[in-house]
């Protein structure tokens, strides 16, 4: 990296003429990259006053004070492939390790604000594309119908299977049920029920959205250290108020006709805003939907008292 901004600077010199100088700029360029961390240094032009006339630093991304800019080898072995799989501890030691850095390598913390910055973008995009969506569609900013919405307006009635359709199936599950040595009496049981439920979905009409808090402890600065013996039970202080912090997220998991995806966000309310502009987009909205959480009570009411958000069952 030194030869090319050393010519630009030879270049930008011989533009400046007779009374400029070449000097280094007084701190070296800082580098987090997959083959290890490293630093170059950059040249600046000046004038005979010592004035600068060029800048080497200016050709490189922007950094500041003591920060290291991470390449996008970094963020994929680090983060993605790293991170985003294990502990930020486990992932310190065998990046390192593995660019011969073990003594001077990335440290931890550097690690974590990265994946903090990393994962802000990434909210702040799906942000920004939802609203795109919902603005194209006739949603205000918060994805809520706007008058002009006729989206919700020409969402077909529900489809399902008609009885005839359903009939190979039931046949199947008779022939089971007889091989596992069930009564007549039960099988008619089960032709009857299927009968009298009409509401049989067609799979390829359907999608399920799968909703759930989650709470993740938050990995600690430094580790115990071993051998340190441990206090009598009696000495013990309370230990329920030095509980530590959970991150609290929500995950929904949209899928349809064998094919799935997932969104993370920070509260109900903002995973509910990604997934609708995840159905507006992928023009699902019209299709039967249908909600599945755990028996968080407080969950299925932020979903069902949601206005705006679709949804023909809540399971």
């Amino acid at each position: 990296m030194n030869k090319p901004l050393k010519k630009k600077a030879c270049q930008e010199f011989e533009l400046a003429g007779a009374g400029s100088g070449i000097e280094e700029h007084p701190s070296l360029y800082q580098v987090d990259g997959e083959v290890g961390r490293f630093t170059f240094k950059t040249y600046d032009v000046k004038s005979e006053d010592n004035k600068p006339l060029f800048e080497g630093i200016g050709m490189v991304p922007k950094r500041q004070g003591r920060q290291w800019y991470p390449t996008c080898g970094f963020k994929a072995i680090g983060l993605i492939y790293g991170a985003a799989q294990r502990s930020y501890r486990q992932t310190v030691k065998v990046f390192n390790r593995s660019r011969h850095q073990e003594v001077g390598g990335t440290p931890l913390n550097t690690l974590r604000d990265s994946a903090q910055v990393e994962g802000l973008k990434v909210l702040d995009f799906l942000t920004r594309k939802s609203q795109g969506v919902f603005k194209e569609h006739g949603f205000d900013p918060h994805g809520m119908p706007a008058a002009e919405c006729t989206v919700i307006e020409q969402m077909p009635d529900p489809s399902y299977l008609e009885q005839e359709a359903l009939q190979p199936a039931l046949d199947t599950v008779c022939e089971e049920m007889g091989k596992k040595g069930f009564a007549a009496a039960d099988m008619d049981k089960v032709q009857e029920a299927v009968r009298a439920n009409k509401a049989y979905e067609q799979a390829e009409r359907c999608v399920y959205i799968h909703i759930d808090d989650v709470g993740v402890k938050e990995q600690k600065r430094h580790r115990d250290k071993k051998g340190v013996a441990k206090q009598p039970v009696s000495d013990q202080k309370d230990t329920t108020k030095d509980k530590r912090p959970t991150v609290q997220n929500t995950v929904a998991r949209i899928e349809h006709v064998g094919k799935g995806f997932t969104l993370t966000g920070r509260s109900v309310a903002e995973i509910l805003a990604f997934v609708l502009g995840f159905l507006l987009s992928n023009v699902l909205l019209g299709l039967n939907i249908t909600v599945c959480t755990d028996g968080q009570r407080s969950l299925q009411d932020r979903i069902l008292n949601r206005p705006g958000f679709p949804g023909d069952d809540l399971r």
